[in-house]
């Protein structure tokens, strides 16, 4: 007759100890790095760590015709939870008055039926150059489009403002801030956006506007996160207040080099575009509008 087998032996016991002393370590890890001004960022996996939100902000500088818009359409809707923020332009500014032509009423009223879509119209400063005159005329007729349904913007983007410091300059960005507020046809939030393309004087950030662009240009001189956060500590605002437009990105980008270039700016700004066209920027969508809007969120 057959012995039977022993049973096996049972498996060793976890060390209670050990459990507690690698606990202890990875707390007093994690406690050591808060202390040295580590990020978590910087040792847990991308989605271990919750996204900062980016606003796309779209200069949409090209005429609607032709079903040229169809792409921001497409995005806002398909990426309902991520917001855009558009630069309508139809003539380097509004146009005459009262209201654009017929194709581009009929674009951005559909522009305004999209809830995460904030259309905000284009006015040219020349480094503040252009007179007040001029400038508020422009914002008057953009407040005349709220006459009409679905047809107003809720806010200025105001291009090429002063980078350099002076007496006129303070008082010209503080005067054109006050104008918008003050026109009842710019619709809430009425957001005022400076784009000096640069960081500016830090006389320049106490004007009122609710987001500055602190740089407009190629990719390959986009400033290094490090650099960026320390010339931006210089300067009044938060992350939500400031933006770049990142142009000419190669054409060949990879996907991962895309996302790098998103989650490094996120740390630091809460409004960005990016396109790979060396020329005619807001003209076109460019080969990489897909892969952009689609990396946003992640």
């Amino acid at each position: 007759m057959q012995k039977p087998k022993p049973p096996p032996p049972p498996p060793p016991k976890k060390s209670i100890v050990s459990e507690r002393c690698f606990a202890i370590s990875v707390t007093l890890t994690l406690v050591l790095m808060c202390a040295l001004g580590i990020p978590l960022a910087a040792i847990l996996p991308p989605r271990t760590v919750e996204q900062l939100p980016i606003n796309i902000i779209v200069p949409l500088y090209m005429s609607p015709d032709f079903s040229n818009w169809d792409p921001l359409y497409d995005a806002a809707i398909r990426y309902e939870n991520t917001n855009f923020t558009v630069i309508v332009n139809p003539a380097n500014g509004p146009g005459t008055p009262p209201e654009p032509g017929y194709v581009y009423v009929q674009a951005i009223q559909r522009l305004n039926q999209l809830p995460n879509v904030q259309a905000v119209g284009y006015i040219q400063t020349n480094r503040g150059n252009r007179t007040n005159e001029t400038v508020y005329s422009d914002i008057d007729v953009y407040g005349q489009w709220a006459k009409k349904h679905q047809l107003g913007v809720h806010g200025i983007f105001f291009h090429h403002t002063p980078v350099e410091d002076s007496p006129h300059n303070r008082g010209y960005l503080k005067n054109i801030t006050k104008a918008v507020r003050n026109t009842t046809g710019i619709l809430a939030p009425q957001t005022v956006i400076f784009n000096p393309g640069a960081i500016p004087n830090v006389n320049l950030t106490h004007a009122g506007a609710d987001v500055t662009i602190i740089y407009e240009g190629s990719y390959f001189t986009v400033p290094k996160q490090e650099e960026l956060k320390t010339r931006l500590s210089n300067i009044t605002g938060t992350r939500p207040n400031y933006g770049m437009l990142v142009l000419a990105m190669p054409t060949n980008i990879r996907r991962p080099d895309l996302r790098r270039l998103i989650n490094d700016a996120r740390r630091d700004i809460g409004y960005l575009y990016a396109t790979d066209l060396y020329e005619g920027y807001y003209e076109n969508w460019g080969g990489k509008w897909w892969d952009f809007v689609d990396l946003v969120p992640s």
